[in-house]
């Protein structure tokens, strides 16, 4: 009864521990036919070969972590291109929870097409908001600015708020956009004079990131540097154009301050007098300046920038936490080996870039960028005033009287630079007289403020999850 199949250790057990089921026997087993004689049927059945033991070398083992890395990828994205035809109608693209349950929701990412369009969107917005609404702020204040005899400095917003409606009342209602056109003729020589130095030069790079290098960078101040010495005399006219009174004088034409440029620049005569400084004693504190105010304001905003994507990491890291139920991504992701997991997370898992986060990044960008030029004409609020001042001087400019709103009265000054202008303004008008007109500053950052609220606004309802 020994090699009857089911009974003690018979051939029964033998192919329950070698095949696993005990009902169809490895091929490797074979029967023999029995002995003439016997009266039994016997069943002799080979032993299986014991397996060869395998050595791993470095590089079997390397190429095995590779195979299965390569597995997990592709069995992750699998699973992202099956989550995305699964919620491609969705309403609400991005991250979600489901209703009643505390498993992560995966919508498909926005189109190209859409972000590019809500960026130009943005960038219009926020073009045609200084220009309508911020620009009549920048004229009352460089008339507070270069003004010297004033009574009134206008540090709050509500004193400047009564001249400008007098001037409104008594002048007209464009009177607080004058030299307009010149704003806008002067920012686009300036994006032509950088681009053409950029093209001919090869060297000087228009725009630099955190990944350029220190060479690239000091090309970059370079050209910034070159591009405000050739475009200050434009600018010059366009200041005198921007504080000119509509009362006492006649309505510049289109090509004035380009005219006025050219004299200024080749020194002819003109209508200016004699105290008017050289083009040469204005050039390195303006270029200075305009430098100064470039590279504070781009640092500001990167690091204010930086700290916002700090946080939304966070934010988000908390989030993937709190959702504790384990995707198909990790439970592929888990699968491989924590050596190879490096390329499970070169996936491009597209799906999780949504329109509501394209969105936040946008208003983060006009957030850091708005808080980085408040930080800036601040600071260089009274370097501002004087470089205004040295650059009317002597172009026999009339102003708005801005004590009252009403009338005019020529701007009349004697500096011969810079250290002057400083000293006579702290020693005649106060420490105080190099922020005449800041309410004009100001209310000119509340405005814009509050369209920056107003597009965060139509952001939000067009993306609920920001």
């Amino acid at each position: 009864m020994d090699g009857f199949p089911g009974k003690g250790t018979g051939v029964g057990d033998q192919l329950h521990s070698v095949g696993g089921s005990g009902r169809d026997p490895p091929k490797s087993f074979t029967k023999l036919k029995p002995k003439p004689g016997s009266g039994t049927k016997k069943t002799n059945i080979k032993a299986p070969k014991p397996k060869r033991s395998v050595t791993w070398s470095p590089a079997s083992f390397l190429k095995y972590e590779e195979s299965l890395a390569k597995l997990g990828a592709e069995h992750a994205a699998t699973n992202m291109a099956a989550y995305s035809e699964e919620f491609k109608d969705s309403p609400q693209p991005g991250l979600s929870m489901r209703a009643g349950s505390s498993e992560p929701r995966i919508h498909p990412a926005a189109s190209e097409h859409s972000r590019r369009l809500a960026t130009f969107g943005i960038s219009l917005t926020n073009t045609l908001s200084d220009v309508v609404i911020v620009y009549p702020c920048l004229v009352l204040r460089r008339q507070c600015q270069v003004n010297n005899v004033g009574q009134r400095y206008h540090y709050t917003p509500f004193t400047i708020m009564g001249v400008a409606f007098n001037l409104q009342r008594s002048q007209g209602f464009t009177c607080l956009w004058k030299g307009v056109g010149s704003y806008l003729m002067v920012n686009a020589l300036t994006f032509g004079v950088e681009s053409g130095l950029s093209e001919s030069t090869k060297k000087l790079p228009k725009e630099v990131d955190r990944h350029s290098t220190l060479k690239d960078i000091a090309g970059h101040v370079l050209l910034k540097a070159l591009s405000a010495g050739l475009v200050m005399p434009f600018y010059s006219a366009h200041l005198v154009e921007s504080i000119q009174s509509e009362a006492a004088s006649e309505t510049p034409g289109i090509f004035y301050f380009i005219t006025e440029g050219f004299s200024r620049l080749f020194g002819f005569a003109g209508v200016q007098s004699r105290r008017m400084l050289p083009f040469r004693h204005l050039l390195l504190p303006t270029v200075l300046y305009f430098l100064l105010r470039y590279i504070l304001t781009n640092l500001l905003q990167f690091s204010i920038l930086s700290g916002f994507r700090l946080r939304e990491k966070r934010k988000h890291d908390q989030a993937l936490n709190s959702a504790h139920p384990f995707s198909p991504v990790d439970t592929a992701y888990m699968s491989v080996p924590s050596t190879s997991r490096q390329a499970v997370n070169q996936v491009p898992l597209t799906t999780t870039i949504s329109t509501s986060r394209h969105a936040t990044t946008q208003y983060h960008q006009l957030l850091s960028n708005f808080i980085a030029q408040v930080i800036t004409d601040v600071l260089l609020y009274p370097f501002e005033t004087i470089i205004f001042r040295l650059h009317v001087q002597g172009t026999r400019t009339i102003i708005d009287d801005m004590d009252r709103g009403s009338g005019f009265l020529p701007v009349s000054s004697r500096y011969e630079g810079c250290l002057d202008c400083l000293s006579t303004v702290v020693t005649y008008e106060g420490k105080g007289g190099l922020y005449r007109g800041f309410g004009a500053l100001m209310l000119q950052h509340l405005l814009k403020f509050s369209i920056l609220k107003i597009i965060h606004l139509s952001l939000q309802l067009s993306s609920p999850t920001i």
